[in-house]
């Protein structure tokens, strides 16, 4: 006799169902219930794993979702700072601060472009900050009182040279909504550098 048969024998004896009929009866109890509990556990495993896999598909279509959303934003906050920087106001004015004008004339440039920036920072709700820099990276007008938006280190005047916006890593500053800064170079139609156009996005909506 198996192991298991004697077991089975000695909790039959035990609970006085070891005569021949009540053992007929308890295994075909068994024999009925054994079939069902397979079904059930095989049924469970085949739901979860077709769970997971419903869930891996739907943070997959969200992963997506949310990085294509990103992508577009990005892109229209490219396409702003390139029209900004494209007018008029800025050429001219950081023109005459590249040659090199003080006195009046250099007020008068640095006091047209910060009314420039403060227009269309109040145009732009997200834009939390917009700054001119000169060609080294150093702030010449900005919107609101209080500049926001810092110098330009030398690294990053480097890699900004170019036609298209550059785009620096999200920061959170103290209790702030995260901002991103989005620069593009200013230059001459024969490409001489004029300076940049600095934009810091707040991300709402995003973080």
């Amino acid at each position: 006799m198996l192991a298991w048969e004697r077991a089975l024998t000695r909790a039959l004896a035990t609970v006085r169902l070891n005569g021949i009929t009540s053992k007929i009866l308890l295994f075909a109890v068994f024999a009925t219930l054994l079939p069902a509990f397979g079904t059930g556990w095989l049924s469970y495993r085949n739901n979860s794993q077709t769970l997971t896999e419903n869930v891996a598909q739907q943070l997959d279509g969200l992963a997506s979702h949310a990085a294509q959303n990103l992508d577009l934003w990005l892109r229209e906050r490219r396409y702003e700072v390139r029209v900004i920087s494209s007018s008029y106001e800025v050429s001219e004015n950081l023109s005459i601060l590249r040659r090199g004008a003080g006195g009046p004339a250099g007020d008068r440039a640095r006091g047209r472009l910060r009314n420039y920036l403060e227009s269309v920072w109040k145009r732009f709700p997200d834009y939390g900050g917009i700054a001119m820099l000169d060609p080294s990276g150093a702030v010449v007008a900005s919107s609101g009182a209080v500049p926001t938006v810092s110098d330009l280190g030398k690294e990053w005047v480097e890699s900004i040279r170019g036609t298209e916006p550059v785009v620096e890593s999200p920061r959170r500053p103290a209790s702030a909504t995260p901002i991103v800064r989005v620069t593009q170079a200013v230059a001459t139609p024969e490409g001489e550098p004029l300076g940049f156009l600095a934009v810091e996005v707040e991300l709402r909506g995003l973080y």
